[in-house]
């Protein structure tokens, strides 16, 4: 198991007992700790975001996923390296502007 997705899963349990106190039921605080890990996730360019979801949730090898994305394996390690940092940023609060809609 990649140490990302390590530190993912080790993360869910807090996720859930904090969504627990601001749901106060735990069907509601899994569907909310679910929404903010999708919405980590969704703040990722499709590149980065298949890229990373082939190495944690399909659990294939960076040389696997170079061949399913038909690259090469450094631009795979690249790809997860800018996934990660943006995630990890997104975590600690900075999060990307919100757009006006008129």
């Amino acid at each position: 198991m990649s140490g990302f997705r390590k530190g993912v899963e080790n993360a869910v349990p807090a996720l859930r007992r904090y969504a627990l106190g601001l749901a106060g039921d735990r069907h509601t605080a899994d569907d909310l700790v679910q929404d903010c890990i999708e919405r980590a996730l969704g703040t990722l360019v499709e590149e980065q975001r298949v890229t990373l979801l082939l190495v944690v949730l399909e659990g294939l090898s960076y040389r696997e996923v170079a061949e399913v994305q038909g690259v090469p394996i450094g631009t795979v390690m690249s790809r997860l390296s800018r996934a990660r940092m943006q995630i990890k940023d997104y975590l600690d609060g900075k999060r990307p502007a919100l757009r006006r809609v008129k």
